[in-house]
């Protein structure tokens, strides 16, 4: 890249350059093996431009994080469908945009993979609150004391059921890119999920 190219380059832009080279590289290696040279380079800049930007390479990771989850919303899709849809295209649609965003973009397993199993080793990388994963818990967990306190589902905690159903999900999404389990599987995305959102459904719902 010439200098000429650099300037012409406003600041938005070049943090876009900056936060796109360092998802691309903490996919990679992870918060722990990534080098803000690697970003730098990869970015087309100077090392010390990165800082110009973030503060640390925590704020970068952070940054990163949230620019690569921001493109994938899920918020608008799930308040639309918790409004008007039953619990069955609640489930249904939240795991299938998990696994075909997360197909469309193997970075986002990745990343995830990577925060999560780094969040345990290094407590300051990302706020617990943060984290990817934790976000999607949230909007589940609303879900699942609601239809808890209205007797539709047994009494159970929330959490955990949130908890259960994203990490399934989100495991599943993963071995459709990078085989972890060696799964044989050979189903479409959408009749893993029906099987998936049944079986919870089936184990929650109260019996009248």
């Amino acid at each position: 890249m010439t200098t000429a190219t650099r300037k012409r380059l406003t600041k938005q832009e070049r943090r876009i350059r900056i936060l796109e080279a360092a998802i691309d590289v903490f996919a990679e290696k992870g918060f722990a093996g990534a080098r803000t040279h690697e970003i730098a380079a990869r970015a087309g800049i100077s090392n010390a431009l990165i800082f110009q930007h973030f503060e640390s390479k925590q704020a970068l990771y952070g940054a990163a994080l949230k620019q690569l989850f921001s493109a994938h919303p899920l918020e608008l899709e799930f308040e639309s469908t918790r409004n008007a849809g039953s619990d069955e295209d609640m489930l249904r649609g939240f795991a299938l945009h998990v696994i075909r965003h997360t197909r469309g973009d193997p970075r986002i397993a990745r990343l995830g993979l990577l925060a999560a199993l780094e969040e345990g080793q290094h407590e300051t990388i990302l706020p617990r609150a943060a984290s990817p994963t934790r976000a999607l818990q949230e909007l589940l967990t609303g879900f699942f004391e609601e239809r808890i306190e209205a007797g539709a589902f047994k009494p159970t905690d929330a959490r955990v059921v949130a908890a259960l159903f994203v990490e399934t999900v989100f495991m599943h999404a993963l071995e459709r890119i990078t085989p972890v389990t060696g799964s044989d599987l050979t189903c479409s995305a959408e009749e893993a999920v029906e099987v998936l959102v049944s079986i919870f459904l089936d184990g929650l719902r109260t019996r009248t």
